[in-house]
């Protein structure tokens, strides 16, 4: 199920799982069709959001399931890692 992150603005975010690790928490969003910019800048705007209310390091993932690639999206922008 999906749950709703709310940023200090008040925007309303929602990732498709948030996995709580001992050592890190995971923040996945699963797509479909062809990989854009934005599903990374979305990525980026969870783990911000994130990072406001933990203190664990945060790790975000994209899973583009009809490629079957899992990419890692760093905070930072131009840092990604595919598996």
């Amino acid at each position: 199920m999906e749950r709703s992150l709310i940023t200090p603005e008040g925007e309303e975010l929602r990732p498709d799982r948030v996995v709580f690790m001992e050592d890190h928490i995971a923040i996945i969003d699963f797509k479909t069709g062809a990989k854009k910019t934005g599903h990374e800048q979305q990525i980026r705007r969870y783990i911000k959001a994130l990072e406001a209310l933990e203190e664990k390091e945060i790790r975000g993932f994209l899973v583009y399931s009809d490629e079957m690639v899992v990419k890692e999206v760093s905070k930072e922008e131009g840092q990604t890692s595919l598996f």
